[in-house]
């Protein structure tokens, strides 16, 4: 079953991983009552996001 999620979360990480602060979202169990979405960025201003899909199947 589908559900939409009227939530997201972010969690922003420098010099670290966009996985890594998706999982820490998840690790807190924010997950279930919204979409866990990490960035990360560095000094050289690169930034990469992900977006963990949380949906039961």
């Amino acid at each position: 079953m589908n559900r939409l999620c009227s939530k997201m979360l972010v969690e922003l990480k420098f010099k670290d991983t966009a996985h890594s602060a998706a999982g820490q979202v998840k690790k807190k169990h924010f997950a279930g009552a919204a979409l866990p979405v990490g960035i990360s960025y560095d000094e050289n201003k690169k930034t990469v996001c992900r977006i963990e899909n949380t949906a039961d199947v």
